[in-house]
Parts: C-alpha cells; structure tokens; sequence
C-alpha cells in the first residue's frame, strides 16, 4: 500500500525507520525495517523489567540478538519480514527508554 521514512504512530506504539505497510487477506501489516543493533536495544526494553541489574540486561541482550539471528535465518530471504513484534519471536514497541 506504500512506504514511508519516519515516526509512526499506532495503537500507542511509535515505529521509527523505513516502515512499509501491506494489505493481506484479512488485516493490514506493518513492516518496521530498521538496524539490528537497534532492534535488540528496542526489544530488551520491552522485555525487561524496570530494576534489572546491568549485567542482566547485557545476558538478555546477547540472548534476544542470538534468537534473533536464528528466526532470521530459519525465516530466510523469501519473507515480507524476518520477525513478528509479538511473544510470537520477541517483544518490540519501538524506541522505549531503556531502564538504567
């Protein structure tokens, strides 16, 4: 349906980055295209709690860029996207503060 470069805002979530949006069968897709690294930084903050310890935000940090890794390559380069933003791979809600 098109492609836009920016800030969008849905259900309360902003998406930053090139975002593409498609028509499927039933419902409309967002897909969030962005660097890796601030994927990873964008999913530890959804998935963590407030008070982690630094150290446990570093080991989740290597565990969601490992899971990562694996769903994009099991996904291959024939998918419209490499990973959900739900429980389905991981948690994303755009840019969120990260707790210190």
């Amino acid at each position: 349906m098109g492609n836009l470069k920016g800030d969008l805002l849905v259900n309360g979530t902003h998406y930053l980055g090139n975002i593409e949006v498609w028509k499927g069968t039933e419902s409309l897709y967002l897909v969030n295209e962005l660097p890796f690294e601030e994927y990873i930084k964008n999913v530890v903050s959804a998935e963590v709690g407030t008070n982690w310890d630094m150290e446990a935000l570093k080991v989740q940090a290597v565990i969601s860029r490992t899971y990562a890794m694996y769903q994009k390559k099991k996904n291959g380069t024939n998918a419209n996207f490499d990973l959900t933003s739900s429980v389905l791979h991981q948690v994303y809600k755009g840019p969120l503060p990260i707790p210190e």
